[in-house]
């Protein structure tokens, strides 16, 4: 699937929600989780389509996968810098996808992906 399929969608479900009379109501997406290298073309060609429609354009933002990281990966700033480049990169796509006025929100985001690290994301390990 691609991100024009997905805006497709969008428009045949805001259609179906005016057609209930549902007027009032917050309309997000794509929630495409991080903007990496595949994120990006995805996030454009879906605002491209149904950017109009929408309140704000979302995305999920997590900096390291859960399965293989390390308790030191939580302690490391150095890790937390990505999400200012995140928000630049999917800023920058949002003005181009001709939609420049639309909102930009984080709609999940968390340290790990894909659970977190067992025994170390329901913990607190910066101190004693």
């Amino acid at each position: 699937m691609n991100g024009t399929q997905i805006g497709e969608d969008f428009k045949v479900l805001h259609e179906l929600l005016k057609q209930y009379n549902f007027t009032d109501f917050i309309f997000v997406g794509p929630d495409l989780a991080n903007l990496g290298s595949h994120g990006s073309p995805m996030f454009g060609e879906f605002l491209k389509v149904a950017g109009s429609l929408l309140t704000a354009a979302t995305y999920h933002h997590y900096y390291f996968n859960g399965k293989t990281s390390q308790p030191s990966e939580y302690l490391n700033s150095s890790h937390f810098e990505s999400y200012r480049t995140e928000i630049q990169k999917a800023g920058h796509i949002i003005l181009r996808s001709g939609s420049p006025e639309l909102g930009m929100w984080l709609g999940e985001g968390a340290d790990a992906y894909d659970g977190g690290t067992l025994n170390v994301s329901d913990r607190y390990i910066s101190g004693n």
